[in-house]
């Protein structure tokens, strides 16, 4: 997956699609963790997604403007105290996080569905992901669809 923001001929992304891509990058470290992989079960599988979570936050936050809290600033022409932008990208990744959770509690048949079929086959294909999607009835993923 290419990450949003890296690439010069990618459109402009819109904020709405900025934390709907922080969605896609934390749904795996949701899903593991509904699925009981917490504590010491918990994998470092979600580890570069994390990363690229925090990098797009952060870079959206600082770079493009597109936080409330600093007004119409770009913070990152402002002299300004690291912790306001660190609580800042926490707050837009736990409501992506809350978002995600949502998301896959709502459709847990298919997050069932997905998980046995991984665990059998380690990974899948778009034609495999399409024909779970088509024997899962009433999924609801439009809420929050980029």
């Amino acid at each position: 997956m290419v990450v949003p923001g890296q690439a010069e001929n990618e459109p402009v992304l819109s904020k709405q699609r900025v934390k709907a891509y922080l969605q896609v990058f934390l749904a795996g470290i949701a899903a593991e963790q509904m699925r009981g992989m917490t504590g010491d079960a918990q994998t470092i599988g979600g580890t570069d997604d994390r990363r690229k979570a925090t990098n797009l936050a952060k870079k959206a936050i600082v770079d493009w403007g597109m936080s409330e809290q600093f007004g119409l600033a770009i913070p990152s022409e402002l002299t300004i105290d690291t912790t306001q932008v660190n609580s800042e990208i926490n707050t837009w990744l736990s409501s992506a996080y809350k978002d995600v959770c949502e998301l896959l509690a709502n459709n847990k048949p298919l997050l069932d569905k997905v998980s046995q079929a991984l665990t059998e086959n380690e990974q899948l294909d778009k034609s495999d992901i399409k024909g779970l999607f088509a024997i899962s009835q009433g999924f609801h993923l439009a809420a929050t669809a980029a």
